[in-house]
């Protein structure tokens, strides 16, 4: 399940970069009046869809649960002006 939810995110994560230079290829292409500038639908589509879908990957399979808990924690005394002593 983990690899999944890191494997989903990547590869939504590489699409929305591809449609990002896509996008970029397009108005160099076209122009600042060209289609995609002047429709907003493409914006939308590309950018905030697939960002979307990440949020909801993140959602389902949050990512604190990937990393492994940590039983220890490793304690520091420290001195009177907060500096740690040492052994």
């Amino acid at each position: 399940m983990k690899s999944e939810s890191n494997r989903s995110t990547l590869l939504l994560l590489v699409y929305f970069g591809v449609t990002r230079l896509l996008t970029l290829g397009y108005i160099i292409i076209q122009g600042i009046n060209g289609y995609s500038m002047e429709h907003e639908w493409t914006l939308y589509v590309f950018d905030t869809v697939p960002m979307f879908v990440v949020a909801v990957v993140f959602w389902i399979w949050f990512p604190g649960q990937i990393r492994p808990a940590v039983d220890e924690y490793e304690s520091v005394e420290l001195g009177e002006n907060g500096i740690p002593k040492r052994p």
